[in-house]
């Protein structure tokens, strides 16, 4: 079976299924590059305002991470004006491994003077099949969690001395 035959056999599908605006939005950026791809996601522009309450939730977190006001004010304008976030580390459709790619495949699009924000889901164990708490970097694997603490799910969950200890020995 062509490229060709298998996209139209997944859009049948997808449109049988009742999921049109995906087969719509795949039938339309299939034949972009890469590039052009994520310049298309980062100029996304919605045409409804975002909910106070999850700009207040942005900020918190943001607050607790010690960025600056400026650069807390820049990332909230942002996701005001575009809403992008990129979510890979918490599909399953590829290995750890290949989720490094797609975050930096999604990044080619941005300018250089917006934020990259990657948001994760945080109700879950930190023992599930994603394996979240963990970088693969150049061959070596950097485990953030203690296995003592892998059925703790990820929200509100302190951040322990193993995982101080690890970041230290993170590369520059």
């Amino acid at each position: 079976m062509s490229h060709s035959e298998k996209s139209t056999k997944i859009l049948t599908n997808l449109r049988a299924e009742n999921h049109s605006i995906l087969a719509n939005t795949l039938s339309q950026t299939w034949s972009l590059s890469v590039i052009q791809n994520s310049k298309n996601m980062c100029a996304h522009s919605p045409t409804s305002n975002i909910e106070d309450i999850l700009l207040q939730a942005f900020e918190q977190e943001l607050r607790e991470t010690n960025y600056s006001n400026t650069h807390i004010q820049t990332i909230l304008s942002d996701l005001e004006k575009h809403r992008i976030i990129q979510t890979s580390a918490h599909t399953e459709i590829v290995p750890p491994s290949r989720r490094t790619c797609i975050d930096w495949i999604t990044s080619q699009g941005i300018p250089d003077h917006r934020p990259y924000i990657i948001g994760a889901f945080s109700g879950v164990p930190f023992s599930n099949k994603s394996r979240p708490g963990r970088i693969i970097y150049n061959e070596a694997t950097y485990n953030f969690i203690p296995k003592t603490h892998q059925d703790a799910l990820v929200f509100s969950t302190d951040v322990l001395e193993k995982t101080h200890d690890t970041y230290t020995l993170l590369p520059v």
